[in-house]
């Protein structure tokens, strides 16, 4: 059974090196609209989520809330994120 979780799991990464050395991912990320992929994500972060609370004891938490912040700061700074313009781009002529 080792075996074929050996070969499962570099066959998965052969994949994954050849698809993106030729572009399929991209062409993929550019056919598939992002609609259709944020539920997905929004499973998978929930699943993670729970996953992580029930693997570790209850006495645990606090630490397990706290790695979660640095994504939830990413996320944030991503979402407010101001364009700031260059000094010569702030001034339009009239």
């Amino acid at each position: 059974m080792d075996e074929c979780r050996k070969g499962i799991f570099s066959s998965k990464w052969i994949c994954i090196l050849i698809a993106s050395t030729f572009g399929i991912i991209a062409a993929m990320a550019k056919i598939i609209p992002l609609p259709v992929i944020a539920p997905i994500l929004v499973f998978v972060g929930m699943s993670m989520v729970s996953q992580a609370f029930s693997s570790v004891k209850q006495e645990h938490y606090p630490a397990v809330v706290l790695a979660m912040f640095p994504y939830l700061a990413n996320y944030l700074a991503g979402k407010f994120q101001v364009q700031h313009q260059k000094p010569w781009q702030q001034f339009q002529p009239p």
